[in-house]
């Protein structure tokens, strides 16, 4: 899914970019392969994105956009704080299961350290899912439905830090196994330890 802020040109620069990085690696994304792979000149590319950063950014901000889509699907949907964060874990999953060059992306995030901007959306991007699991684990703490004889901070980062774990794994082993099927049963797993009375 592209957010519908793009049109359609910029769609297609977004997904060439985030192809390339993941067959040749983000150090091999230039301007110039890019435009010959997507069959354009370098001012017409230049009219959509002013620079490569401008770009990166761009595909990060897509990221955060289709992150943002499915964690208020998950609001809308489901009331119980247990149930919202298995879902956030299958729907987190199932995205990039549908969409490995984005995971090459974004998991590939000690590259934007160098960059002060990117490093910085990365940053956001990162608090925004993590403030989302912690109010959902706080909340089900609340409701008695969470284990509460560990903070808050601590279960949300375990949660976020499996699943980064999880997806490194699969990208580093060039997609070899269904990140689905592997993500359910971590999904199990983490719900098992977090619940109450478990």
């Amino acid at each position: 899914m592209i957010v519908d802020r793009y049109s359609k040109r910029q769609q297609q620069i977004i997904e060439a970019a985030i192809n390339l990085i993941a067959s040749d690696g983000i150090q091999k994304l230039s301007i110039r392969n890019l435009t010959r792979n997507i069959g354009i000149t370098e001012p017409a590319l230049y009219r959509h994105f002013d620079s490569k950063q401008d770009l990166l950014i761009e595909i990060l901000n897509y990221f955060e956009e289709t992150g943002k889509v499915i964690n208020d699907e998950i609001c809308t949907i489901y009331e119980r704080p247990l149930e919202c964060i298995e879902k956030f874990l299958l729907l987190k999953l199932e995205n990039l299961s549908r969409n490995p060059a984005l995971a090459s992306v974004i998991f590939s995030e000690e590259i934007f350290r160098y960059d002060g901007r990117l490093s910085k959306k990365v940053q956001d991007i990162m608090r925004k899912n993590r403030d989302f699991i912690e109010k959902l684990v706080i909340t089900g703490q609340e409701t008695g439905e969470v284990r509460s004889d560990i903070p808050g901070d601590q279960i949300s980062m375990i949660i976020l830090g499996t699943i980064r774990l999880l997806v490194k794994r699969w990208r580093l082993s060039d997609f070899s196994f269904n990140l689905e099927d592997e993500g359910r049963r971590l999904k199990d797993t983490i719900i098992g330890l977090i619940s109450e009375g478990k």
